[in-house]
Order: C-alpha cells, then structure tokens, then sequence
C-alpha cells in the first residue's frame, strides 16, 4: 500500500491527520505528517525528510501532499519526488487525504489521479436548503 506524507505549514499537517482519525476512527500505517517553518532551509529538510519517506514506503511507493503550490513545504516534497515511486500533490484538504487513505492500495499514478479529482469534489459551494433545514 501507497504510504502518505503530509508536508505543510505548522501543524496544518497533524491537524488533517486529527481529522482523518476523527472520520476513520483510526489511521492506517505509514501515513504521517512533517512540520515545516519559515526559518527552515530547504536542503536540510529535505536531507531530514527522505528517511521519513523511506519509512512510509512499502516498495509501492508514498503520495506527498502538501499545502501551497510554490511555497517552502510544496519546494521541498518538489524535491523528494521520483517518478513512479514518490509523487506530490499540492492544495491539501481534508477531502483530499481522505481519498488518498481510500485509496492507497491502487498503483501511484491512478491513486494520484483518484485523489485530484476528491480533492476538487470537496470544494462546493453551500446553500442554506442543502445545509440547514431550519428546524431545531
């Protein structure tokens, strides 16, 4: 099975693995989460990190997912990718890392693709009919 590695930002990591485990009632193996700050260099996480990806790895390889295209933590998971054994998705969400533990038991690149479109289904736009009955 795919391992999974979130990468962001502060706990925004810990905090998704939180509730994934309040959803799933628990969290699988090798899914984890790291902490990156602003006074963090780049090559030193990224020479701290690839042990922790090496441990999620099970041979079918690890999906990063990280938070802001562009920024610090998204630099760094750009630079742990290897193509077809660790590959990164950025914009994380809670729908997102859902789906990736869903399903981390397919091939790394349909995963990846599953995963994409969970993220993007995640997003809706409410209104207070589909929400909210009004009845107490």
């Amino acid at each position: 099975m795919l391992g999974i590695l979130v990468i962001a930002h502060g706990n925004l990591g810990h905090a998704l693995l939180e509730c994934a485990r309040h959803v799933l009632g628990e969290l699988p193996d090798r899914v984890a989460a790291i902490e990156v700050y602003m006074f963090d260099n780049e090559a030193t996480m990224v020479a701290r990190l690839w042990p922790a990806v090496e441990a999620i790895d099970d041979g079918n390889g690890v999906l990063i997912l990280t938070d802001i295209f562009g920024a610090t933590p998204c630099n760094i998971s750009a630079r742990l990718m290897e193509k077809g054994k660790v590959e990164a998705i950025s914009g994380v969400n809670v729908p997102m890392l859902l789906r990736a533990i869903s399903n981390r038991n397919l091939p790394l690149g349909i995963a990846v693709g599953k995963v994409m479109h969970g993220a993007k289904e995640g997003i809706v736009r409410l209104s207070t009919d589909q929400c909210y009955s009004g009845e107490e």
